[in-house]
């Protein structure tokens, strides 16, 4: 946990008494003076198998997870790598299950899958393919995941079928449940993004990029 640097730099510039500096709930709030790092990520751009992608880490709740943005064509997807193997156990059996995220203040569908430890990538891994994914979506607020509908039960999904089934996937996608903060997100998305849409157009194949992170 960290102080905020906004309200560190209000604090040097406010009249102290008694050693105390009040803080009004909606400037504490504007500040977040109490902030959990978690999700706050940086892109770096890198080559992986001859297409750029970004790549980054984050943590939530002290969990350690690694990740890839990546454009497949011109589709966006991002890819989640479980490195301290926490995925809900619930969850292994996902493929092309509908989810949705918040983007900045946007909502936007997509599918989810998870893929299982294999010779390239040892690790377990959540892939999201979101065609409504951009530029500003990792600013801001950025990119918190807000549901995955079970796709192996229609009527889980449409919160229909046994409370004690529907309870147990909700508590999964709760603890799954992250968001994503990348500084210079904006500005180094359309490099990778550019590049695969390139190929595309070349002609030149753009498999899904699943590096190997271990």
């Amino acid at each position: 946990m960290d102080v905020d640097q906004s309200l560190l730099k209000a604090a040097s510039l406010a009249d102290f008494r008694d050693n105390i500096y009040p803080v009004s709930m909606t400037e504490a709030k504007k500040m977040r003076v109490i902030f959990d790092p978690s999700g706050l990520t940086s892109f770096v751009v890198e080559d992986m198998h001859g297409l750029a992608v970004a790549v980054f880490k984050f943590t939530k709740r002290e969990r350690y997870f690694a990740g890839t943005v990546f454009c497949n064509a011109d589709q966006p997807a991002l890819l989640i790598y479980d490195l301290d193997d926490t995925v809900p156990i619930v969850l292994r059996s996902m493929v092309d299950f509908p989810a949705e995220f918040n983007a900045n203040g946007m909502i936007i569908t997509g599918k989810a899958t998870y893929l299982k430890p294999d010779q390239q990538r040892k690790t377990g891994a959540l892939f999201f393919e979101l065609p409504g994914l951009n530029a500003t979506s990792f600013s801001g607020t950025g990119l918190s995941l807000e549901s995955i509908k079970n796709g192996n039960n229609a009527a889980m999904s449409t919160n229909t079928g046994d409370l004690a089934s529907i309870f147990s996937w909700i508590d999964a996608i709760t603890s799954l449940s992250f968001e994503i903060v990348a500084t210079m997100g904006k500005e180094r998305y359309p490099s990778f993004c550019e590049s695969a849409r390139n190929r595309h157009q070349s002609g030149l194949s753009s498999d899904k990029a699943f590096p190997n992170t271990t």
